[in-house]
């Protein structure tokens, strides 16, 4: 997520709109909000969303740090999974999508 006070003040929209698109087999990984800096009051978590999916039946997870995912994705990722990564304004999205795949075909994946 994006900023602490856009996630606060979407919050039961992301955690629905999630628990809705997740199929029963589907996995949601979710890294911590993106802090910004300033004075902005951080008094959510990614961990609240991902409690709250939970809360609705799908499988979420938590990631503190986001240089975690790539191994947890490749460890679970079978053959013919799609691993969708979303973001916004962030330029380090492109490598580490390529981290992603890195950790895949290095066959923590099957």
């Amino acid at each position: 997520p994006h900023g602490f006070g856009p996630t606060r003040f979407l919050r039961e929209a992301l955690v629905a709109t999630f628990a809705d698109a997740l199929a029963p087999h589907d996995v949601l990984w979710l890294p911590e909000i993106y802090f910004a800096g300033g004075t902005v009051a951080r008094d959510i978590s990614g961990a609240d969303l991902v409690a709250d999916v939970r809360a609705r039946g799908r499988d979420a997870r938590f990631a503190a740090a986001r240089s975690a995912l790539p191994a947890a994705i490749a460890a679970e990722a079978r053959r013919g999974d799609l691993v969708l990564v979303m973001g916004a304004r962030d330029p380090s999205l492109t490598s580490f999508c390529g981290e992603i795949v890195d950790a895949i075909e290095g066959g923590a994946g099957s």
